[in-house]
């Protein structure tokens, strides 16, 4: 009589290849996922600049007066924080975070595409004037309008 179906060993062997298979792949779209929320930041950092540059060019004369020093140079420069650039200049952003976040106090969310708890309408913007160009920098510890 013949037996039919497969062996214990025959089974072992394909539960094993298929879990060597799941976690190649669930390693490889963490590592595209990361990468794609690394271009969305940067993106979204972009769009922040540009809004503010726009912001700039509508508030010259408020640059213009404030004559400041932006990294050890004397520049008309200017700090704002995100959320001024909201809605005049920028969108809400619409994902369920950025609904339950907004106030009075608070109009703008713009959400952070690495971490959806993080929010970067609270990030200061640097708007200055140079050449008679209008440019825009996101703040970090190095970079100081004052």
């Amino acid at each position: 009589m013949k037996k039919k179906g497969f062996s214990l060993v025959e089974l072992l062997a394909v539960i094993i290849i298929l879990g060597l298979v799941t976690v190649i792949a669930v390693t490889s779209i963490n590592g595209v996922s990361k990468i794609i929320k690394d271009k969305m930041y940067k993106e979204k950092i972009e769009m922040i600049e540009e809004a503010a540059e726009l912001w700039g060019q509508d508030n010259k004369n408020v640059i213009l007066e404030s004559v400041r020093k932006y990294n050890d140079t004397d520049y008309p420069c200017v700090t704002i924080h995100v959320y001024d650039l909201v809605p005049n200049y920028m969108e809400n952003d619409t994902n369920k975070a950025c609904k339950n976040s907004t106030s009075d106090s608070n109009p703008g969310c713009v959400a952070d595409p690495q971490n959806d708890e993080n929010f970067l309408d609270l990030k200061e913007v640097i708007v200055y004037s140079r050449t008679r160009r209008i440019k825009a920098v996101i703040k970090d510890d190095t970079q100081v309008c004052k």
